[in-house]
């Protein structure tokens, strides 16, 4: 989308460098997105739901947002596991604290995730 694209879809304010409000800047999305992508006010609302502008609730939450793939990049670091399957019927410590350690890392990784889930809430 190109500046001109937003200055054509505008009813008003043609010209370059005019400051215009975010209301009016939204609108000229909407009719860009329409006109230029064939998109309904429909889809355009049900991507709206997704990236957490729309649908946000009286405590904060947004139910109805994606999760992106930025969101869990603290899985991507997640090491292989250290642990192995315990030798005989009752684990050593070195085979518990193996086990400790693998369940610690993936603790640590979800709670990583969880803190950015409840940061757009």
């Amino acid at each position: 989308m190109a500046r001109g694209d937003l200055n054509a879809s505008q009813a008003g304010n043609q010209a370059r460098g005019d400051a215009i409000a975010d209301r009016a800047i939204e609108t000229a999305i909407v009719r860009v997105l329409t006109s230029k992508y064939g998109l309904n006010e429909r889809a355009i609302q049900e991507i709206q739901l997704l990236i957490g502008l729309r649908g946000n609730q009286p405590d904060g939450s947004i139910p109805h947002s994606a999760l992106r793939r930025q969101d869990i990049g603290a899985l991507d670091r997640v090491k292989a596991m250290k642990s192995k399957a315990a030798a005989g019927a009752t684990p050593t410590a070195a085979e518990y604290n193996a086990l400790r350690d693998d369940v610690r890392m993936l603790f640590e990784a979800l709670g990583l995730i969880a803190q950015i889930i409840g940061a757009t809430k």
